[in-house]
């Protein structure tokens, strides 16, 4: 997942990769993370957005309309 941050991804495609149905794979992954897949995505990518802003020369603007298409 934090490989593929800016690019959309299915939870069937990420389940295929564990080898897992969806349904199991987000049973799983919930129990072990603590988080849907679904969320989990979500905050990985607004916290890589919160690191750009401290660290990147892009403006606010910028970050934040890639970040929304991503989100």
């Amino acid at each position: 997942m934090e490989e593929r941050l800016e690019e959309p991804v299915t939870l069937a495609e990420i389940a295929a990769v564990a080898g897992l149905s969806p349904h199991h794979f987000h049973r799983v992954f919930r129990a072990v993370v603590g988080e849907n897949p679904k969320a989990h995505l979500r905050r990985l990518r607004l916290e890589r957005a919160v690191y750009r802003l401290k660290v990147s020369t892009d403006t606010v603007l910028h970050i934040a309309l890639e970040s929304a298409a991503s989100v």
